[in-house]
């Protein structure tokens, strides 16, 4: 597991995930923003694949993907994401989810989502196999 507090995930690139990339795992983040970010494919702020990803009282700015999840990428078997006072803003892809795509468990609480722009689902994609 892992845990973010008080932590700036700026200007990084990758093919996913390019600001945090987590696979099966837990990762906790407190306090902290993560923006600007680059993924040539998804997940430009955050890709979760299988794991649990909880975001408290921070920000998700200003990331890009080319194909989905321009700030959040969730999918996968058991893939759990949770946000709490969290704004979720400025963020793109050319395919889907500007700010968040969601295939699997997503919990929002008390959050912001605006200014996200994509081809389908500017703020939030939610895929047929997800909930939220």
């Amino acid at each position: 597991s892992l845990t973010l507090q008080g932590v700036v995930v700026s200007n990084n690139a990758a093919g996913k995930g390019a600001g945090i990339f987590v696979r099966e795992g837990t990762l906790e983040v407190y306090d902290s923003t993560i923006s600007n970010n680059t993924s040539s494919v998804s997940g430009g702020g955050i890709y979760n694949d299988k794991g649990r990803v909880s975001l408290n009282s921070s920000a998700i700015l200003q990331n890009t993907a080319t194909t989905s999840g321009g700030g959040i990428h969730n999918r996968g078997s058991w893939a759990n994401l949770s946000l709490t006072n969290v704004t979720v803003s400025g963020n793109s892809s050319s395919g889907q989810g500007g700010g968040i795509y969601n295939k699997r468990t997503a919990t929002i609480v008390h959050s912001t989502i605006a200014f996200n722009s994509a081809a389908s689902g500017g703020g939030i994609y939610f895929d047929n196999a997800g909930t939220l």
